[in-house]
This record gives C-alpha cells, sequence and structure tokens, in this order.
C-alpha cells in the first residue's frame, strides 16, 4: 500500500467574527521541515508507515505551498493540533482540505477529526 494524506488551509473562525482566523499558520506555508504553530503526537508510535511531515508541490492543495502529509497506516494514530481561545456560547466553523492519494486498499488508512 502506498497511500498518503493530505492536509492543507485548516481553519477555525467564530461565526460573529469570521475575518479573525483561531489558528497559527492554518495553510502549512509557515512551516518548512518541521510544523511551526502546530503540535505533533504519537510520532513514535507510527511502526507501519511514514510518519506526518511538510511537503511542498504539486500535491499540495490547487498544487502549490505547503501542507501536511501523513501516511502511518493503522492500527496506529498520529495527531496534530493547536490550542486556541474560544468564548463559551459562540459557534465556530471548522474548514479544512484533505485528500486521499495513491494507489492500494484503505484497510489501513484511517483519518479522524476530533475537537475537544
Amino acid at each position: 500500500m502506498n497511500r498518503s494524506w493530505l492536509m492543507d488551509n485548516v481553519s477555525v473562525v467564530e461565526n460573529s467574527l469570521p475575518y479573525v482566523e483561531l489558528l497559527e499558520n492554518e495553510s502549512f506555508e509557515d512551516s518548512t521541515v518541521s510544523l511551526f504553530g502546530w503540535q505533533q503526537w504519537c510520532s513514535s508510535y507510527c511502526h507501519y508507515g511514514t510518519k506526518g511531515k511538510i511537503i511542498s508541490g504539486a500535491d499540495c492543495y490547487l498544487g502549490s505551498g505547503n501542507c501536511f502529509q501523513n501516511s502511518c497506516l493503522g492500527p496506529y494514530v498520529e495527531f496534530i493540533g493547536q490550542f486556541f481561545w474560544t468564548n463559551p456560547g459562540s459557534n465556530y466553523t471548522i474548514t479544512f482540505e484533505l485528500a486521499l492519494t495513491g494507489s492500494g486498499g484503505v484497510r489501513s488508512t484511517m483519518f479522524y477529526a476530533d475537537i475537544f
């Protein structure tokens, strides 16, 4: 199997202030070799496949810039995330670009989006 998840343009905005981005480096453009503004957890548990990393170019959204690539195969899971302030009672919009690339089965290729 040779499959990868590509994630780009992650955004969190409060609906009453849609022009104020709550994430830092949401499109990964400020990252070169390592993630800037993001936390990465459990990379050492990626025993199969390849742990997440920053890539550039044609595979990223719209074919340019940087994005986050992860090829870690289940049952192991790797996480990236950020902490940010919210206002109780407010509504938020969360968006991101996500693509599954490569060929082969998808049985062990998983993606989770958790908000907590």
